[in-house]
């Protein structure tokens, strides 16, 4: 159930500039919709680090008691940094939001994870396994969004508009970051 006045995290990863080993990761704290604070850190373009640094940066905030709700928009930043959904409910004792335009296609991304291992050489067995166990998460369209969650839907339509407004946020200072100046939409 969600009460008023629950603190939710949205967190974006920046864009992947060529030559960078790194890309910005930002998560942007909110209580009644209005901000209440900013953490960051960096995860690899298509590295495996993306869960570790989120734990690890929700922890090192001074928020890590309070957060209930993070929000994603799709289960994988910085390209192919695929997040561990199951893992970071357990660790931070909190729900998952995933929020899309379009209704989360896993047959692309596990075809693009195959090529993406196929040319790099690296193993993404374990990325595969957490895709599948994320399409088994039962959309919810809603205000033009699909939304997935182990929320009811009582409760994650009601933070629809919220939740695609807080991700917008982190979006635009994730971008605006690493490039200098924010453009483009979620």
């Amino acid at each position: 159930m969600m009460k008023e006045g629950v603190r939710y995290i949205a967190i974006a990863s920046g864009p992947i500039k060529e030559k960078s080993r790194n890309s910005v990761l930002v998560g942007v704290v909110f209580r009644n919709n209005y901000i209440e604070g900013l953490v960051s850190s960096t995860i690899k373009p298509d590295g495996a680090d993306s869960t570790d640094k989120i734990i690890r940066m929700v922890r090192h905030s001074r928020f890590k008691d309070q957060i209930r709700i993070l929000l994603f928009n799709g289960i994988a930043l910085a390209g192919l940094n695929v997040i561990d959904l199951d893992v970071l409910e357990k660790r931070l004792n909190s729900e998952i939001i995933l929020l899309n335009r379009r209704r989360q296609n896993s047959k692309e991304l596990i075809n693009a994870l195959n090529e993406f291992s196929r040319l790099s050489g690296q193993d993404v067995d374990g990325r595969i396994k957490i895709v599948e166990r994320s399409s088994s998460m039962r959309p919810l369209h809603t205000d033009g969004f699909y939304l997935q969650s182990s929320m009811e839907d009582y409760y994650l339509k009601r933070f629809a508009k919220n939740a695609f407004e807080a991700l917008r946020i982190a979006h635009i200072i994730a971008r605006g970051v690493s490039t200098g100046e924010s453009k483009g939409r979620l």
